[in-house]
């Protein structure tokens, strides 16, 4: 065996290496080979980072719009809370207003009527007090 590299290129490609002659890679080979791995080794921390980075990010923005919402749903139920007790405060005064003007709805002299007898003819006899 030769240890001459021209034999393992093709003749018909001078790109190529013949499979059966392959003597190994040449030193500039390897040294290019070997930048590019450093290179891609570079590139993957920095795409790590940068994804960790874009990641804290996201959940940074993620927090405060969850803060914002629980902040707006407060302020939403302490405006209903106030809505709701304006609304009691106004029907409680309307109602002091209604009863000064008509204490008794229906004009009777009791608000509560006594029945003495029975409306319906065919009802049951029952005692009354």
């Amino acid at each position: 065996m030769t240890e001459a590299r021209e034999t393992t290129v093709s003749q018909l490609a001078p790109n190529r290496y013949v499979p059966y002659n392959f003597k190994g890679l040449r030193p500039d080979q390897i040294d290019k080979i070997m930048s590019e791995r450093d290179k891609q080794v570079v590139d993957n921390g920095t795409n790590q980072r940068s994804d960790k980075d874009e990641e804290y990010s996201w959940a940074v923005q993620n927090l405060a719009n969850t803060q914002h919402v629980l902040n707006n749903e407060l302020e939403l139920q302490n405006k209903n809370k106030a809505m709701l007790a304006a609304t009691r405060d106004h029907n409680l005064k309307e109602k002091d207003a209604k009863d000064a003007r008509w204490p008794n709805m229906y004009g009777d002299l009791d608000a509560i009527p006594a029945v003495t007898k029975d409306m319906d003819a065919n009802a049951n006899r029952r005692g009354f007090k």
